[in-house]
């Protein structure tokens, strides 16, 4: 018993000892040191902060140096993590092609877990997809990308948690907060990393690309439910035996 409570306090400990990291870009300042890659590695693109929202853009010339993928990070290692954002805060109609999380992000390698939201025609259905990159090769993750209504001028969260080797995106409108669809696999290529933000296009996309975020968090995450009513059943068995060695204790005195 001593054994199972000493576990309890080890997982609530983890929990509440975290070193978690949030930034709103109000007035068009960072709360944190962002830092950012692109592949291919070392082609042109740019970021800026307006008030509540990141951007970034690389130009249409893909073959000339503009970036097929853009990331961003704040430079703080998460294990166990929940990446959350706003994807388009400011509602714009030209976002492309996709933009979304990462975690556990190995910046020397392009490797992470990736959750991404397609942005495409307005009133179609996107689609929301969960991969792991190994060196900037994807790999999806799960049965398959999740499906949801889509208009291009809203605004979306999207949510990202990886805890142990269960990796799981979900999305939620921006104005309602209400789920739209999730995605969830398993994959322990990835131990440890930063997490942040990615805008991609297809190296074929003539357009621009360009990605909006705004009230980013990364946040340790927690343990499961599971664990949390483990240790509720455990000190309660432990008030239980504790009650009862009290009462045998009244009824056989010690002289």
């Amino acid at each position: 018993m001593r054994s199972m409570s000493f576990l309890c306090i080890f997982l609530l400990t983890i929990s509440a000892a975290r070193a978690d990291w949030i930034d709103s870009f109000a007035g068009g300042n960072r709360q944190q040191t962002w830092n950012f890659g692109s592949l291919p590695g070392g082609s042109s693109f740019t970021d800026s902060t307006q008030a509540g929202q990141l951007t970034i853009s690389a130009p249409t010339e893909v073959n000339l140096g503009g970036a097929a993928a853009v990331f961003g990070f704040v430079a703080q290692s998460f294990s166990d993590v929940t990446v959350r954002g706003r994807m388009n805060p400011g509602g714009v109609n030209n976002l492309n092609d996709n933009i979304g999380l990462v975690a556990r992000l190995d910046a020397g390698t392009a490797s992470a877990y990736v959750l991404t939201m397609e942005y495409g025609s307005n009133g179609a259905n996107a689609s929301l997809d969960l991969n792991v990159s190994i060196g900037g090769n994807l790999t999806a993750l799960g049965p398959g990308p999740g499906s949801f209504a889509f208009t291009n001028t809203n605004s979306y969260f999207l949510e990202l948690t990886a805890f142990g080797n269960t990796i799981t995106g979900s999305v939620y409108d921006g104005t309602t907060n209400a789920l739209l669809t999730s995605v969830t696999g398993t994959n322990n290529a990835l131990a440890s990393g930063f997490s942040g933000i990615v805008a991609e296009r297809a190296a074929t996309n003539v357009n621009p690309l360009l990605g909006t975020f705004g009230q980013m968090s990364s946040i340790t995450a927690v343990p499961e439910p599971t664990s949390m009513l483990l240790c509720g059943t455990v000190a309660v068995a432990g008030m239980l035996i504790q009650r009862k060695r009290k009462r045998n204790r009244n009824r056989n005195p010690v002289h």
